[in-house]
């Protein structure tokens, strides 16, 4: 009877001890990972993975002899794997066989009413073995020297089972075939144990960007930048100038996980530098007023296609451009800052590197989150007008408002900010004068257009005289109306030959929602292209300076 109680109580404790061995990994969940699969984890979010380090012999607590480091992380799509493996014997990839020469097997799975299971066997020769996971379902590079080996990996996360309460199980085993040893992350017994198997959680740490950066604001001498974190963090930011040896400090203000930056008193035309504290250095270039030749393009009424957008990015005419405006209804609605983001910043964030300016439409003004652009896209002064001059050209920039005419204070800001900015010396000494808003003037009372043409008509006669040109959205397809003419010239048949309610003394042109215009200033002639969805030009200006 005393040595059944032992044994029972033997038995009791070892239970205990495995359990309690059970292994467990917080995996972060990273944001814009950029993978390129070639067996040498070197890319900059490696650094941030978990670490997985020195593995046991297997079915023992023994530490195993030569060093095994295992690195994982995520990102919305995939889980990354990274092997480095020191072999103090030499490598071998010798066999015929996925069990012959030196391998990994990496095991997944669930138990319970939700349960599943994953093998991958990956051997040095070359060779595969797969249970539930097909070879084309993920990528993987291996790269192998004498006494070392590493290996990158790639596994789509649908690929595997249903996660409860975002984790699952995982193991990892290494075979080492110089002194046919066999190593394991877990402690277990049998390999296909899925019980015994430690447990992966994927989570987002607090700091993490999730979107961004993105830049605002840019001036001659101001710059704006923003982003967002997963939670409440605290950022540091560093800027410099180009070929400078050392980057100066600023304060970031951080609201509701948004953190951004306005940089002032910047020198026109000169590249800076920064950092917002994890190592990757991106830059943006301040404006020059002085006159010379450039290119800007502009897109509106996107409404959250990010394929069509990513394809007007690809075009020639505005990969050239030195500058990108989204002249509104990007979004269908703003039910807060994912709309914004998922609609079409982070595929512009991710893919414009210059300059980029954002004015609301009346598509902005809908939903129950409204104000988010402002947060995203003017932290600093909260507004979505402005006025800035670039190599010659003036630009004024109309937030046209809502479907409703605006009676608050906010439009009465908006005039006052323009009678200061036609009495600037940047818009008396531009050699072209550029009006970029949502709703084109030509319309002066479709879904909210009246409000763009009483901006406009605030100003004096004189100065609305002065502009070159009107650059707008809304309409969702190519429009123009020229100086004199009463008709508007439309790629849309419904349209084409409808007579103007207004004109002026400058075009007026809006975009077609799948394509995009482009302006090239060269000496003193603006030449206007524009581009339909197919990419085919369907129309061309040239205006000189009057």
């Amino acid at each position: 009877m005393k040595y059944f109680v032992t044994v029972l109580f033997s038995a009791l404790l070892l239970s205990f001890s495995l359990a309690a061995a059970e292994k467990s990994l917080k995996v972060p969940q990273l944001y814009g990972v950029r993978f390129t699969a070639d067996g040498v984890p070197d890319e900059p979010f490696w650094k941030k993975a978990a670490v997985i380090d020195h593995l046991v012999r297997f079915r023992t607590t023994v530490q195993a002899e030569a060093n095994t480091r295992i690195l994982l992380c995520a990102d919305q799509k995939n889980l990354y794997l990274a092997l480095l493996c020191d072999e103090p014997g030499k490598v071998s990839a010798a066999g015929t066989s996925v069990w012959s020469g030196d391998r990994v097997e990496i095991f997944f799975g669930m138990t319970g009413k939700n349960d599943w299971y994953r093998q991958m066997a990956i051997a040095l020769n070359g060779l595969f073995y797969n249970e539930f996971i097909r070879q084309e379902d993920y990528q993987l590079k291996i790269r192998q020297q004498e006494k070392f080996w590493s290996a990158e990996i790639a596994i789509p996360l649908d690929k595997l089972g249903k996660f409860v309460d975002n984790s699952f199980g995982f193991n990892i085993l290494r075979y080492r075939t110089n002194i046919r040893e066999a190593q394991s992350w877990s402690d277990l017994f049998w390999a296909h144990d899925v019980a015994k198997f430690g447990r992966l959680q994927l989570y987002t740490p607090a700091a993490e960007i999730t979107h961004g950066p993105w830049t605002f604001g840019i001036t001659a001498s101001t710059a704006g930048v923003a982003w967002e974190s997963a939670g409440k963090a605290e950022y540091e930011f560093f800027f410099r100038k180009a070929g400078m040896a050392d980057f100066r400090k600023t304060a970031v203000t951080e609201k509701e996980n948004i953190h951004h930056v306005f940089l002032r008193d910047l020198e026109p035309g000169t590249r800076y530098e920064y950092r917002t504290g994890d190592g990757e250095v991106k830059s943006f270039t301040t404006l020059s007023p002085a006159p010379a030749d450039f290119s800007f393009a502009f897109v509106s009424d996107i409404h959250c296609r990010t394929d069509s957008l990513l394809r007007m990015m690809g075009m020639p005419e505005l990969k050239k451009a030195d500058m990108l405006f989204c002249l509104g209804d990007m979004t269908t609605a703003i039910t807060g800052r994912n709309a914004i983001y998922d609609s079409f910043l982070d595929v512009a964030a991710a893919n414009w590197p210059k300059p980029l300016y954002a004015v609301r439409g009346n598509h902005e003004y809908r939903g129950n989150a409204p104000e988010c652009v402002l947060d995203i896209f003017s932290p600093h002064d909260r507004r979505s007008y402005g006025a800035f001059s670039h190599k010659g050209i003036f630009f004024l920039l109309l937030d046209s408002g809502g479907d409703a005419p605006d009676k608050t204070d906010y439009v009465k800001k908006q005039k006052e900010f323009l009678q200061k900015a036609v009495r600037s010396k940047e818009f008396s000494a531009a050699e072209f004068r550029v009006v970029m808003t949502h709703h084109p003037l030509f319309d002066a009372v479709s879904g909210g257009g009246e409000q763009a043409v009483e901006l406009f008509s605030s100003l004096p006669l004189e100065v609305q005289k002065s502009f070159d040109l009107c650059l707008s959205g809304h309409v969702h397809s190519y429009n123009r109306l020229l100086p004199g003419e009463k008709v508007i010239f439309s790629n849309n048949a419904a349209r084409n030959g409808k007579m103007a309610e207004l004109s002026w003394t400058f075009p007026v042109l809006t975009s077609d929602s799948d394509g995009v215009i482009a302006v090239e200033k060269s000496g003193r002639v603006l030449k206007v292209t524009v581009i339909d969805g197919k990419g085919s030009e369907i129309d061309r200006l040239e205006l000189k300076q009057r």
